[in-house]
């Protein structure tokens, strides 16, 4: 018995030889390239900062989508949070609140693309479905309305957590984006 299993041994070796060597190859020839050529692919790779001494969050809208009330109000109190814990703000403006003395304002619209509620029930019994979700479009705009930053964003309840648990990783994940551009 200790006859196959010594050359099942070195079968698995010689491969795992093979395959070292193989991804030795391949990674020599980068190692060839001038550092000239490396350094605008590893420039382009890095996103745009922005810069602003305030940001202003504006009501989520649900123009196209129907969100329940509650929902919309989950979201937009958890984004202001998570923005404010951020710290790349020293003033969170609410909307209707005055900021126009903010000489570097930037303003945080938002607009409700997808909404699927998901059920909590299910969620708890099975591992598989009862799944939530919500996808916005945020759009970070300068004082005078242009555009900063657009981007889709979603957020998900998969496991466990009650279905707003969807509007707090939205907002987390709308954190991360003020954390990687401003």
């Amino acid at each position: 018995m200790k006859t196959p299993a010594r050359i099942v041994f070195a079968i698995l070796s010689v491969l795992l030889l093979m395959t070292w060597g193989a991804s030795a190859q391949t990674s020599a020839p980068a190692k060839d390239k001038p550092a000239a050529e490396k350094k605008p692919a590893a420039a382009a790779k890095k996103p745009a900062k922005f810069t602003g001494s305030a940001i202003q969050v504006k009501m989520v809208e649900c123009d196209e989508v129907k969100l329940p009330a509650d929902f919309q109000m989950a979201l937009y109190e958890n984004m202001i949070d998570q923005i404010t814990k951020t710290g790349k703000f020293p003033h969170v403006y609410r909307e209707g609140e005055d900021a126009s003395k903010e000489s570097n304002l930037v303003v945080l619209k938002t607009d409700v693309r997808g909404f699927k509620k998901g059920n909590e029930m299910a969620r708890n019994v099975t591992t598989v479905g009862g799944w939530g979700s919500i996808k916005i479009r945020a759009q970070f705009l300068d004082k005078d309305g242009q555009a900063l930053l657009d981007r889709d964003v979603d957020g998900k309840v998969r496991f466990f957590g009650d279905n707003l648990r969807a509007t707090y990783n939205l907002s987390k994940n709308v954190a991360g984006l003020v954390r990687t551009s401003f």
